[in-house]
């Protein structure tokens, strides 16, 4: 199906993210296709993290070992030193992607190798978190961009 606008509306969206979220979908920068996830460092944290979640279902993996991988660009100010990644269902952290080494103001491919030792439930989806405590006082803070997420079976 395409959609019958640019406009973006509920079924253009994948990520839920909150109206005061740190993470939005943006045009501005990207890896591949036209969006991207972008993390801004100048909104404040509510509380210990903040999360955005794909939909339920949207994950469905066989037991089995899965490497982890995403594309980010990051600026030479940013403040981020970590992105979790998760799967809810069940509750399995899948990767912690380190950023204080990462190279800055070009796409960089991150990839971490998981095992689902259970196999997804019928409602897994993917969460993307960064925590209070994986961000260091910036006052002229630059963002993190996120693109080309992708989970596939280890022996590929």
């Amino acid at each position: 199906m395409t959609p019958e606008t640019d406009a973006e509306n509920d079924y253009q969206k994948f990520w839920r993210i909150d109206d005061e979220s740190p993470f939005s979908t943006v045009y501005e920068k990207f890896a591949g296709g036209i969006k991207s996830l972008k993390f801004d460092p100048n909104v404040e944290i509510a509380g210990d993290k903040t999360v955005v979640a794909g939909p339920d279902g949207s994950v469905n993996l066989p037991k089995g070992k899965f490497t982890l991988s995403m594309k980010v660009w990051a600026a030479s100010n940013r403040p981020l030193r970590k992105i979790h990644v998760m799967l809810k269902s069940p509750n399995q952290e899948i990767g912690t992607f380190d950023l204080s080494g990462l190279q800055s103001g070009k796409w960089v491919t991150l990839t971490q190798s998981f095992d689902s030792e259970h196999g997804s439930n019928e409602d897994d989806r993917m969460e993307i978190s960064v925590q209070k405590a994986d961000m260091s006082p910036n006052a002229d803070a630059g963002p993190v961009f996120i693109d080309e997420i992708s989970i596939r079976a280890a022996n590929r």
